[in-house]
């Protein structure tokens, strides 16, 4: 692997240097149980309905729990313990979590503390005293999920119309300011048709774009309400295989036909039979609503109560827990799993058990005749790795170059 000096002399480029230093970043943080970043999910509450959202609660269901907004003077302390422990980065999730009464208070004070700030939101709440904060007090990166490209689409799927304009003029104007902004979309029966419509959008603003058509399997999420807003899976593929030659400036005939052109992923990893294969519970944790710690804002499986438990100890418990999570053995080196859903967290809420696949995220199960032809490849790449020299020469020369990068 080398040290990270040399890697970093390897890379090609300057985005690359970053990619290989991130990584490297978290190999040594992972390996450490190093809490490196913290997720502060500041409110279940959100001034959307979308209706396939897996989290968003109303204020009579928040009610109903029992339990308030944790406020400024309770965060803070928590904030404290996190920067002794170490950590350099914050996200800021909720519901939306602009909507929390404190929100500026949280992210300066955060900001001040020399962490870095990454928000989640849906952009229609971005005040114009938020707006000022953030260009005084920069966030490393805003993550703004898009649902449409309409009022209509916003009125159907969200709930409100008006947040249409007010997401997208908030878009323009973070970019105007030079902010970084990633835009995401989640693909669903109600706004599948306007997926090609929101990635011009964001090549028009020049912003990076991610999307999506899984919708997660967790607390409201049942069966029948993801079936129920579940998108066209036939129009999706078409609309992401036009987005994937867009991006790299080709047509869908100028892709490589050739097994060449492909990395497939190794079949002879050694078996790993438990812990969390990633950043949670490894050098990341989430603080929900409620005030416990859990190892993502997804895996809510496992809870400690920051009322009866320091940050330290609560976090050390999750590193423990996280250790004993089954892995899912049938995926470890399975040739599609660079196409799956590794997430264990994703699984578990489809299934309700840890080590179990689940078939609505298998690649196979999802693709059958991609994956098929995928096979057919990879059989056709392992019996000329056999049986043609001057082919496994320049293949492996090919796959050192991709891991370089």
């Amino acid at each position: 692997m080398g040290s990270i000096y040399d890697r970093l002399l390897n890379a090609n480029n300057n985005v690359n240097k970053l990619d290989v230093f991130n990584r490297a970043f978290d190999e040594s943080t992972m390996s450490q149980r190093w809490l490196a970043n913290f997720v502060l999910e500041l409110t279940p509450l959100c001034n959307f309905a979308c209706k396939m959202c897996y989290i968003r609660m109303t204020p009579e269901q928040m009610k109903q729990t029992g339990h308030e907004l944790i406020r400024f003077d309770t965060l803070k302390k928590y904030i404290d313990e996190f920067c002794d422990m170490g950590a350099i980065n914050c996200t800021l999730t909720g519901g939306e979590c602009t909507t929390h009464p404190d929100f500026c208070r949280i992210y300066e004070y955060i900001y001040n503390k020399g962490i870095q700030i990454n928000i989640m939101t849906n952009a229609a709440n971005i005040t114009d005293e938020i707006f000022e904060m953030f260009k005084k007090y920069p966030p490393l990166k805003i993550a703004i999920t898009l649902y449409g490209s309409t009022p209509e689409t916003y009125r159907e799927l969200c709930g409100n119309e008006a947040g249409f304009e007010k997401a997208y003029n908030n878009v323009r104007r973070l970019r105007e300011a030079k902010m970084q902004v990633t835009l995401q979309f989640t693909s669903t029966k109600y706004n599948q048709h306007e997926l090609r419509d929101v990635y011009e959008f964001s090549k028009e603003v020049r912003c990076e774009f991610r999307y999506s058509d899984y919708l997660l399997g967790f607390d409201k999420s049942t069966p029948d309400k993801i079936k129920e807003n579940e998108n066209n899976h036939e129009q999706y593929i078409k609309d992401s295989k036009y987005i994937w030659c867009d991006m790299r400036g080709i047509t869908e005939q100028e892709v490589p036909p050739t097994p060449f052109n492909e990395i497939f992923p190794s079949t002879n990893n050694p078996i790993v039979e438990k812990g969390v294969p990633c950043n949670a519970g490894r050098n990341t944790c989430c603080i929900n609503w409620k005030g416990e710690m859990q190892t993502c804002n997804v895996m809510d499986m496992y809870k400690v109560d920051l009322t009866q438990k320091s940050v330290r100890d609560a976090w050390e418990e999750l590193v423990k827990w996280a250790d004993e999570v089954p892995r899912i053995i049938e995926c470890q080196n399975c040739i599609h799993r660079m196409n799956c859903r590794s997430c264990v967290g994703q699984h578990y809420g489809d299934t309700g058990e840890f080590g179990k696949p689940s078939p609505r995220i298998c690649y196979k199960i999802l693709h059958p005749e991609e994956a098929a032809a995928f096979e057919e490849r990879y059989k056709i790449h392992m019996e000329k790795m056999q049986k043609d020299e001057e082919y496994r020469k320049q293949y492996l020369e090919r796959l050192r170059g991709f891991v370089k990068r």
